[in-house]
């Protein structure tokens, strides 16, 4: 028996609207413009990785699929989700 790891960067997109989307590697965007990222089109695909999020405060709740995640904002522009914290790349 072995072990095999492998790495990759973990996004979430949330929209202005309140809609959520997670992923590895780098999103499909068109033009690369991350702003022009078509929800509908991620959920069709990938249903299990997308989902809603609600704000209060500090805390934010984020639905994907059947799973429900507890996240707070930590500082500016930054969403600790399970002890990681991600940073706002595009406003």
């Amino acid at each position: 028996g072995g072990s095999e790891w492998t790495t990759s960067t973990e996004f979430y997109l949330l929209s202005p609207e309140g809609k959520v989307h997670r992923g590895h590697g780098l999103p499909e965007v068109p033009g690369g413009n991350v702003a022009r990222f078509d929800y509908e089109k991620a959920r069709r695909a990938d249903p299990g990785n997308s989902g809603t999020y609600a704000a209060s405060g500090s805390r934010v709740t984020i639905t994907v699929g059947d799973e429900r995640i507890n996240a707070t904002l930590s500082g500016q522009d930054e969403l600790d989700i399970r002890g990681t914290k991600f940073r706002r790349s595009a406003k």
